[in-house]
C-alpha cells in the first residue's frame, strides 16, 4: 500500500517576525493568497491540519469547498518554543541559549519548551498512522516549518546538527512531497519525492 503525502507550510501569518510555536496569530491576506496559489492545481482525497489558526482555518475552508474530510491533529503542531515563544527574533539572536539551539537543536531545547526529539517522535507517530489510514490515497497536511524540517531530517538520516534548519529554504506555502509504502509485514518505507518552494511574493522572496 502506498500513501502519497503533501505537507504544506502555512502562509504568511501576522507577527511573522517572531518565533511562532503555540503562539497563534491568524493568516494575513497574503498568507491566504499564497496557500490558494500553492494548491490550486492539486488533487487530494483528504486533509489533515495543525490546530493553529494559521493552518486549520485554511484547511477547514478548503475541505468545505472541495467536500473532503478534514482532521485537526495536535501531532502537526509547531514545536513549542517555551519561553521563546512569541518573542521577536531580533531579541533572541543575542541570547546564548538560542544560538546553541540553532547550532544543534537535537542537543539543546528552548527553556520550558519542547525538544526536537519529542517533535520528531510525535510527527513520526502521525506518519505511521496515516500510512495505515489512507492507503493508496493522497493526503494534504497543512502544518509548520518545524514539522517539515523534522521530517526532512528523518528522511535524510540526520540525528544531530542543524542542516535541516539552516541549509534548507522553506518559504511560506512551500510543499514537501513524500510517499509512504507499507509492506506486508507493516514495515514502513518512506521516499522523498520533492521540495517545492512557495509562490513568489514580496514577503517570500526577501
Amino acid at each position: 500500500m502506498t500513501t502519497r503525502v503533501t505537507l504544506l507550510r502555512h502562509g504568511l501569518p501576522e507577527q511573522a517576525d517572531r518565533l511562532l510555536g503555540r503562539t497563534d496569530p491568524v493568516l494575513t491576506g497574503t498568507g491566504w493568497q499564497q496557500l490558494r496559489e500553492s494548491i490550486s492545481e492539486m488533487a487530494f482525497n483528504a486533509i489533515e491540519s495543525s490546530p493553529r489558526q494559521r493552518c486549520c482555518q485554511f484547511a477547514s475552508q478548503l475541505a468545505q469547498q472541495r467536500q473532503l474530510p478534514v482532521r485537526i491533529d495536535d501531532a502537526w503542531a509547531e514545536l513549542d518554543f517555551g519561553q521563546w515563544d512569541g518573542v521577536p527574533l531580533n531579541q533572541l539572536w543575542d541570547h546564548p541559549g538560542f544560538l546553541a539551539y540553532q547550532d544543534d537543536p537535537f542537543e539543546h531545547t528552548p527553556p520550558a519548551g519542547e525538544s526536537m526529539t519529542n517533535l520528531r517522535q510525535r510527527v513520526l507517530m502521525a506518519i505511521e498512522r496515516i500510512a495505515l489510514t489512507y492507503p493508496n490515497q493522497h493526503l494534504l497536511v497543512v502544518t509548520h516549518s518545524g514539522v517539515i524540517r523534522a521530517l526532512l531530517g528523518w528522511l535524510l538520516g540526520q540525528h544531530q546538527g542543524n542542516a535541516h534548519l539552516r541549509r534548507v529554504r522553506l518559504d511560506h506555502a512551500a510543499q514537501l512531497s513524500l510517499e509512504l509504502y507499507l509492506d506486508e509485514q507493516h514495515t514502513l518505507w518512506p521516499r522523498l519525492c520533492g521540495l517545492i518552494p512557495g509562490p513568489a511574493t514580496k514577503e517570500t522572496s526577501q
